[in-house]
């Protein structure tokens, strides 16, 4: 029929997935052009969302979408559906912007479930320590899961392997493929992956802070969380590089432990800073100022009226508040402060 012209041909094959040969034959002998159709980059995605909204996207929430379908236009169109019906993703004076976490409509959900399960288990074993933590080391991985497996994951194209600076990484061949995994695995076995990452990457000394807080936000899920105290310090500690969402996570976890005031004062911190007044109050609202010193008084006196004048609009409350708490404070420089 090519040959003859006696129909026109429009046919797709999927990347990757061999063709019979009468089918690569066509572009092979010129009797059809080749056109291969790439995923859509950052500005595209962007543009479609935008036309198919209806209106402008925040750049930030259309990166956020760009990134969970890395441009590929069927999971596109599934995660902004079901960002819309979960109310992630809605219109704000006239902005789409996208806030919380995107989700899996059942569509895609069973996509990628089909897909995943078709896998040998040595690779699902390598994809569950990824939706676990991702990336990885090439090391760490292999320590894990072993190297038959991580070459049988790339050949299948189920992960890929990155180099960065003078190591390997490796991710998952698709974000979404981490995100299936993740809604798959129950807490028991969750917690265990945890325990098993916790261990191996501890058994490398983490000189930079960056790397110790990504371990600390993997133990206090684990089988050993670390002390209470060094979960209060690593939360402060991801705050003051900019990370609010694990400082709150970090200072939660603490204080479900401890209910003591060190945990309760980066937690509220954190809240505040969100723009989460009303949480923030509540978590320092239970502390009984009459149990505390005049340091720890102080401590907790001022994130409260600084929330309360901020963050909850109530300007009068949070200067009473300080005039009622600063008759209990005698010392004097906790009175100058």
């Amino acid at each position: 029929l090519a040959l003859t012209g006696a129909a026109r041909f429009v046919i797709t094959v999927r990347a990757g997935e061999e063709a019979p040969d009468a089918i690569t034959s066509l572009w092979k002998d010129r009797l059809l052009d080749r056109l291969d159709i790439e995923p859509f980059d950052p500005a595209q995605t962007k543009s479609l969302l935008e036309a198919v909204l209806g209106g402008p996207m925040e750049t930030s929430s259309a990166d956020q979408v760009f990134t969970a379908s890395q441009g590929n236009p069927l999971y596109l169109r599934h995660l902004t559906k079901s960002a819309i019906d979960s109310g992630a993703l809605r219109e704000v004076d006239g902005i789409w912007q996208l806030r919380g976490h995107i989700g899996l409509s059942a569509e895609v959900s069973a996509l990628i479930g089909r897909h995943l399960e078709a896998l040998p288990p040595s690779v699902t074993a390598v994809l569950e320590y990824l939706a676990v933590e991702e990336p990885l080391s090439l090391r760490d991985l292999t320590e894990l899961a072993g190297r038959e497996a991580l070459e049988e994951a790339e050949d299948l194209r189920a992960i890929e392997v990155i180099k960065r600076g003078d190591d390997l990484v490796v991710h998952s061949a698709h974000p979404l493929y981490a995100e299936q995994m993740r809604a798959s695995l129950g807490q028991i076995a969750t917690r265990r992956l945890r325990t098993q990452l916790v261990a191996q990457l501890s058994s490398t000394p983490t000189e930079h802070v960056s790397a110790r807080l990504r371990l600390a936000a993997l133990a206090i899920e684990s089988d050993n969380p670390p002390p209470v105290g060094d979960v209060v310090t690593s939360s402060w500690e991801a705050m003051r590089l900019g990370d609010l969402v694990l400082g709150e996570r970090l200072a939660q976890s603490a204080l479900d432990r401890s209910g003591g005031l060190t945990a309760r004062l980066p937690l509220a911190h954190a809240l505040s800073w969100l723009g989460r007044g009303p949480d923030a109050d509540d978590v320092l609202t239970p502390v009984d100022p009459a149990s505390l010193s005049e340091w720890d008084l102080t401590s907790w006196i001022l994130p409260k009226a600084a929330n309360q004048f901020w963050m909850l609009d109530q300007p009068e409350a949070a200067v009473d508040f300080l005039y009622a708490m600063r008759d209990r404070v005698s010392e004097p420089a906790a009175v100058a402060v």
